[in-house]
């Protein structure tokens, strides 16, 4: 991250409750950003998405950036 100037921002699905553990040393590069609520306000300034199955990937379509499909299961 610290090579490409990038931030990974988490945002787990609301049903999920279990937050991530981020160890500390990599906090200023993972940030868990579950708890906002404005998902749009993100899309917004991200430069890529990764997603699973979720119908965010509609959303962010409409923005004409990069997106990685990755079905853990």
């Amino acid at each position: 991250c610290e090579k490409n100037n990038a931030v990974v921002l988490f945002k787990m699905h609301p049903f999920v409750k279990n937050r991530l553990n981020i160890a500390d040393k990599h906090k200023q590069y993972f940030v868990d950003v579950s708890d906002f609520r404005e998902v749009n306000d993100i899309l917004f300034i991200t430069d890529l998405l990764i997603s699973d199955y979720s119908s965010l990937i509609y959303e962010y379509a409409v923005f004409k950036k990069p997106m990685i499909f990755y079905a853990f299961d």
